[in-house]
């Protein structure tokens, strides 16, 4: 072996490819690690009445911790973050403003769909609640940080836009039928369907457009903005409520 030679560079190309291949395996599998921990913390706080509303602060600095150490983990994020921040600060100006204006005209424009929301206990974006801005903010900026970090690391690893797009789509199509047997049909379909789309859009975003980072958050945050104002004008003009 040459001492000018890296021992990864100078492996016969079958073993190169199994180190490789271990390696984007280990990659992957710490992505998914931060996944499910950053999960897990907040579903185990549900147990003990920690959710967006209730005992939020709580929840909300979860997120917060997760966040920095996904963004301590995948620097480029947080660089990413900054960079297109710096380039477009109106793009999340108009978001709070929006989020703003919706949560006080929508609960002054319908009756509460009191049944609804009690059937639904988990779908806290239909209550509208400031409590809930706080912390869905925090639970989106965790989302996203690993969304972006997942994004270049299939960039590194050769995939087009197009084919990362479809892996993300059917990865979070996919990690969305828990939603099924938790939510019920209605609301697993919704948020199955949701995932899928939002898939195909966050890595053309994020590596195609000026400032992507930020629409795709504020992208994110109108999904629950629109899908709440939604539900309560059509439960008021149709009186349906779902089970």
């Amino acid at each position: 072996m040459s001492k000018d030679c890296h021992w990864i560079d100078c492996l016969p190309a079958s073993e190169f490819a199994i180190v490789m291949g271990i390696k984007e395996v280990i990659t992957l599998g710490i992505w998914a690690l931060l996944w499910f921990f950053g999960w897990a913390g907040f579903f185990a706080g549900r147990r003990i009445k920690i959710d967006y509303i209730q005992r939020f602060q709580f929840a909300t600095l979860w997120f917060l911790l997760v966040t920095t150490l996904n963004i301590s983990i995948y620097p480029e994020v947080g660089y990413k973050w900054l960079h297109d921040l710096s380039k477009a600060p109106w793009i999340l100006g108009i978001l709070a403003i929006v989020i703003a204006i919706v949560y006080v005209v929508v609960p002054r424009s319908y009756p509460r769909p009191q049944l609804w929301i009690s059937q639904h206990p988990y779908e806290q974006f239909l209550c509208f609640s400031w409590r809930y801005v706080l912390t869905k903010t925090c639970e989106i900026a965790f989302q996203q940080s690993l969304i972006i970090a997942l994004i270049f690391i299939l960039r590194e690893n050769g995939l087009s836009i197009l084919a990362t797009g479809i892996a993300f789509s059917l990865l979070f199509g996919v990690a969305h039928i828990y939603m099924f047997f938790k939510n019920g049909i209605f609301f697993g379909a919704f948020y199955a369907t949701g995932a899928g789309l939002s898939g195909l859009l966050f890595p053309w975003l994020i590596l195609e457009c000026p400032s992507g980072s930020m629409l795709s958050f504020a992208i994110h945050w109108a999904f629950y903005l629109v899908s709440g104002w939604f539900f309560w004008h059509w439960s008021h003009k149709k009186q349906v409520f779902i089970s």
